[in-house]
C-alpha cells in the first residue's frame, strides 16, 4: 500500500506541470496575427504623409490636411493644447469612419484645451509654442519633434514607419489574412478589411522606458528589436492565463497603452498615451548607450496620441491623471476582507467556505 501510494505522488509530480504550466501555443505570437506581421515587415519610408497647404486655426487647435502620397488618401491632423501639460495629436481618415474610443477621456476635456501662443509657419516647417513647449512639424514627410525648452525629448515618426492601412473595399486578387484571420482552427472574419495603424516615435535623452502594462517583465521595458535582436513585440490585449511566463512580453490582465520614458534631457521625463482600445503590439529598441525607440502597431481604430510633458515622473502621472480622471477611491461598504479563489468544486464547496466565516 505505501509503495502504491509512492508511486502515485511520482505521477502527480510528474504529470502536474505538464496539466497546469502555461502552453505558449494556445496564444497568438505577432508572426501568426496578420496585422502585427504585416507591418513588422515594412521598411521605413514605404508610405509618405505630407502636410497640405499648412496649418490653420480651428478653434483652439492647428489643424492641416495630410495627403498619402501613395494613393491620394486624405487626412486632416490636428495638434492641440491641454492646459495641464499635454500635447494631443489627432490623426483620422476624412472619407472613412474609423472607431473612437467614448468614456475614457475625462468630460470636461474640450474646456481644456487652451490656444497655442503661437503658430509659425517657416517654410517647409511649422512651428507651435506654448511657453517653454515648443513643437516642429515636418511638412513631407510628415513628422514632428516636440521641445522642452531647449532639449528634445520626442521624435514621432523620424524612422518613416507611420502608416494607415486605408479602409477599402475587397479587391480581386486580395491576400486572404488581409480579411481574415485563422488561429488553432478558429476564423476571425475582419468585414471591414484591413485597417491597422502603425508609427514610431523615439525619446532623444532619455535611459530607460516604463509602463505599456501588464507584462511579466522587469520595470524598465527591455529591447525587443537591435543588433541580432528581434523578439516578441509586447503585447496589449487583455488575458487571465494561470501560470503565465516571466520575464515574457505576453499581455496579461490589463492593457493600458501609455508609456513614460525617464531621464529625457534635461527634463526628467516625458508620457505617451495611445487612446487606443484595439488589439496592440509595441517593440522597444534600444541599443547599449543610446536613447530608445519605440513602434507602434494596433489593429483598427484611430491615431490619438497624447504627449505629457513633464518635466518630472510625477508630472507626467498628473497630466495623465487630468486626462483620463484620477484614481476613485473605494466607496466604505467595499472596504474590508474580500474572498478570492480561482475556482470552487460545487456548491457543497462554496457552502463550507461559506460556513467558515461564522466559526
Amino acid at each position: 500500500m505505501i509503495k502504491y501510494i509512492k508511486c502515485l505522488r511520482i505521477i502527480w509530480i510528474l504529470v502536474l506541470p505538464h496539466v497546469a504550466a502555461f502552453k505558449a501555443s494556445d496564444f497568438k505570437t505577432c508572426d501568426q496575427n496578420p496585422f502585427c506581421k504585416r507591418n513588422r515587415a515594412r521598411s521605413p519610408g514605404e508610405t509618405t504623409y505630407s502636410v497640405s497647404n499648412g496649418f490653420t486655426l480651428e478653434r483652439n487647435s492647428a489643424v492641416a490636411l495630410l495627403n498619402d502620397v501613395s494613393n491620394k488618401n486624405q487626412f486632416k491632423v490636428s495638434f492641440s493644447w491641454i492646459k495641464s501639460g499635454s500635447v494631443r495629436m489627432h490623426m483620422s481618415e476624412i472619407h472613412s469612419a474609423r472607431y473612437e474610443v467614448k468614456d475614457i477621456l475625462v468630460e470636461q476635456l474640450p474646456l481644456l484645451e487652451v490656444p497655442w501662443d503661437s503658430i509659425q509657419p517657416e517654410g517647409p516647417f511649422t512651428r507651435l509654442i506654448k511657453g517653454h513647449i515648443h513643437v516642429f512639424i515636418h511638412h513631407e514627410p510628415f513628422a514632428f519633434r516636440l521641445f522642452n525648452g531647449r532639449e528634445e525629448v520626442v521624435s514621432f515618426n523620424d524612422r518613416a514607419l507611420l502608416h494607415y492601412e486605408e479602409i477599402r473595399s475587397r479587391e480581386e486578387g486580395d491576400s486572404g489574412d488581409l480579411w481574415e484571420a485563422k488561429f488553432k482552427g478558429f476564423t476571425d472574419h475582419m468585414r471591414a478589411g484591413p485597417q491597422s495603424i502603425m508609427f514610431d516615435a523615439s525619446f532623444p535623452g532619455a535611459q530607460a522606458l516604463f509602463g505599456i502594462p501588464e507584462h511579466a517583465t522587469s520595470f524598465a521595458l527591455k529591447p525587443t528589436q537591435g543588433d541580432n535582436l528581434n523578439l516578441e513585440p509586447y503585447r496589449l490585449y487583455n488575458l487571465d492565463v494561470f501560470e503565465y511566463v516571466e520575464e515574457s512580453p505576453f499581455g496579461l490582465y490589463g492593457s493600458i497603452p501609455m508609456l513614460l520614458a525617464h531621464g529625457a534631457g534635461a527634463s526628467g521625463a516625458v508620457g505617451l498615451f495611445w487612446l487606443n482600445a484595439a488589439e496592440m503590439y509595441v517593440d522597444v529598441q534600444q541599443a547599449e548607450g543610446s536613447s530608445p525607440s519605440t513602434t507602434w502597431m494596433a489593429e483598427s481604430g484611430v491615431l490619438d496620441l497624447f504627449i505629457m510633458t513633464g518635466p518630472s515622473p510625477a508630472a507626467v502621472v498628473q497630466q495623465y491623471s487630468a486626462l483620463t480622471g484620477p484614481t476613485s477611491l473605494p466607496p466604505l461598504f467595499s472596504l474590508g476582507y474580500h474572498q478570492c479563489r480561482w475556482n470552487y468544486r460545487d456548491e457543497a464547496d462554496v457552502a463550507a467556505v461559506d460556513a467558515g466565516f461564522d466559526s
